[in-house]
């Protein structure tokens, strides 16, 4: 039996995921390091609930702040044995609250750690790394670093799902100031255009409005796409400019118009944030005023179909740790359907359907983050050791897991300081302060400053 396994959870609490298993999941990142083992000689297996107990090292992958919850569930019942349990991820940031789970917790990019950490631990040694952190000497006095990548993964390997995989592209070189994603990875790209993703669905193409040539939209179907995913990220053209995301009222106008041009395209999806600093309903209106405006542009030629369908998909905001807006105030308010209700232009027995022209149907497609969810998110990314108790509660906990939206809120009420979680900090208290990333928290704070003072004022 391998002394290495990596965990396979038998469930998660996202929705999408219940439908999914570890093999239909594509699962990028910890089959990158289970690569790298093997080439360096390391013979890694996987492992469950019951079966960790053969094991000597155990690698797990959280990749969301939701994913604690489902694992710490699973983790309080494992097979006793002699293991030292190492987790990492896209999910891991604060580790306050969850220090009892693991014996190390890896921060960032870790393909060039994993081999030397892995041998240290068999040797019983430790591995000093500004990037590694062993749970029982964290102190908030130290500082840790989100590790980086030079480069691209060098190596094709194999997915979870037995695809073969060549990583081409890391972070993004955007910097939206509500992106973790960015802010944690540092841009390397191995290809001339790197922002039309590489994606599991053949009949997708995804992307931001910026890497779509509006000049040439017969281009976005080629290959059989026949779904576009898009980033719009905020309602207004103020706060997309606030977030850093210059997505002009006009330059979106010019998308919608000619999303309708693409040959064989039956759908648009638009992944929208609410919520966010500064926001107006004045905002959410302005979405729909764009639609209004490219719907009068649409020549009535273009195809004999009644509409063509437009979503978007609004999720709530989230204070990311480790990007400007870390410091911000969260919205603790359901905006499930709030923008729409407020928004809607055509009356319609169809709750999403919010505006109907000549040629676009406009829908708003609710997010799968209810208001519980929302405040479950917002316990792992500023929880702090005092709430290692009640987030432990609540994922132990099989009633509220199949509760009703109205009983799950009243119990996060119940166990969490929901006041304290969403206020605004400052970066002197902020919970996630120890921890860093290949920008300095002084450049990040100056640079929303910046985009606050210019855009911040929403009248």
């Amino acid at each position: 039996m391998a002394d290495v396994a990596i965990y396979v959870q038998a469930r998660y609490n996202k929705k999408a995921y219940k439908r999914e298993s570890y093999n239909i999941r594509l699962w990028y990142g910890i089959e990158m390091l289970h690569d790298r083992l093997i080439r360096d000689g390391i013979d890694v297996g996987y492992c469950g609930r019951d079966t960790v107990g053969g094991h000597k090292i155990i690698l797990v992958s959280i990749t969301s702040s939701i994913d604690w919850y489902s694992f710490i569930a699973e983790r309080l019942l494992w097979a006793k044995g002699n293991y030292t349990v190492v987790i990492g991820g896209a999910g891991v940031y604060n580790i306050r609250p969850f220090l009892d789970y693991a014996d190390v917790f890896v921060f960032g990019r870790t393909e060039e750690i994993i081999t030397p950490l892995v041998k240290s631990i068999l040797s019983k040694n430790r591995y000093e790394h500004s990037s590694v952190c062993y749970a029982t000497e964290f102190s908030m006095d130290k500082e840790y670093v989100i590790n980086q990548a030079e480069r691209c993964y060098q190596y094709l390997y194999r997915t979870a799902r037995g695809e073969s995989w060549q990583e081409q592209s890391i972070g993004c070189k955007r910097k939206c100031l509500f992106c973790q994603y960015t802010w944690t990875r540092r841009h390397v790209t191995e290809i001339e255009r790197d922002g039309v993703y590489n994606t599991s669905r053949a009949n997708v193409n995804e992307g931001t409005i910026f890497d779509f040539d509006i000049s040439r939209p017969e281009d976005w179907s080629k290959g059989n796409k026949s779904y576009i995913i898009v980033g719009v990220d905020g309602s207004s053209e103020r706060l997309r400019f606030l977030m850093n995301k210059p997505i002009s009222d006009d330059l979106l106008c010019e998308f919608i118009v000619a999303s309708v041009r693409v040959p064989r395209l039956y759908r648009v999806k638009m992944f929208n944030i609410v919520g966010l600093p500064t926001e107006t309903e004045a905002d959410w209106h302005a979405l729909v005023d764009v639609f209004k405006r490219a719907d009068k542009q649409i020549r009535s030629t273009v195809d004999d179909r009644e509409f063509y369908v437009f979503e978007i998909v609004n999720n709530h905001f989230s204070a990311q740790a480790c990007t400007p807006l870390a410091i911000s105030s969260g919205e603790y308010t359901d905006l499930r359907w709030k923008p729409a209700d407020t928004v809607r232009v055509t009356p319609s027995e169809y709750r999403h359907k919010v505006f109907d022209g000549d040629h676009i149907r406009l829908l708003y497609m609710y997010s799968t983050e209810t208001l519980p969810v929302v405040a479950l998110c917002y316990a792992v990314m500023r929880g702090t050791e005092l709430d290692a108790k009640p987030i432990r509660q609540i994922a132990m906990s099989k009633k509220f897991w199949g509760a009703n939206t109205a009983t799950r809120l009243a119990t996060v009420e119940k166990y969490l300081d929901v006041d304290r979680l969403f206020r605004g900090y400052t970066w002197e208290e902020l919970p996630t302060r120890y921890l860093g990333t290949y920008v300095s928290q002084h450049k990040m704070e100056r640079l929303a400053a910046a985009r606050f003072r210019k855009y911040g004022n929403s009248n």
